[in-house]
């Protein structure tokens, strides 16, 4: 999936020297999805889901995104953020090298499924 590797790309050039987290301590919701990344029992999934407060859908997606980047690759996935000047001229620029233009993904915003945080997400079609 080529959005997954671009929010990966992301995390790290946010990160810079490989260093400590972004995200701090966890909160209950992000604890929740850390703990269903190692489940694969329906009920204890829903449960987890319920406690976080986010739908089976989007505590399936939350785990996703953990699998990928841990508390950070959680974090972008569930905020809301913006990226502007000199880092979106770098950005544009890796996604403009990474594919032929005819094979180039459109980027949009679109709503995810119910996660405690935004209620919208880039994302690749």
């Amino acid at each position: 999936m080529p959005d997954v590797e671009a929010w990966r790309l992301l995390v790290e050039a946010l990160q810079g020297d490989g260093g400590p987290s972004l995200c701090g301590e966890l909160t209950v919701a992000q604890d929740a999805v850390r703990l269903a990344a190692g489940v694969v029992d329906g009920a204890v999934l829903e449960r987890l889901a319920e406690g976080a407060g986010w739908s089976e859908e989007a505590l399936a997606a939350a785990v996703r995104a953990w699998r990928e980047g841990g508390a950070d690759g959680l974090a972008v996935w569930d905020e809301e953020w913006s990226v502007s000047g000199e880092a979106l001229a770098r950005a544009r620029a890796a996604l403009e090298a990474a594919w032929e233009a005819d094979e180039r993904p459109v980027l949009r915003v679109s709503r995810r499924a119910g996660g405690p945080s935004s209620e919208a997400a880039p994302s690749c079609v």
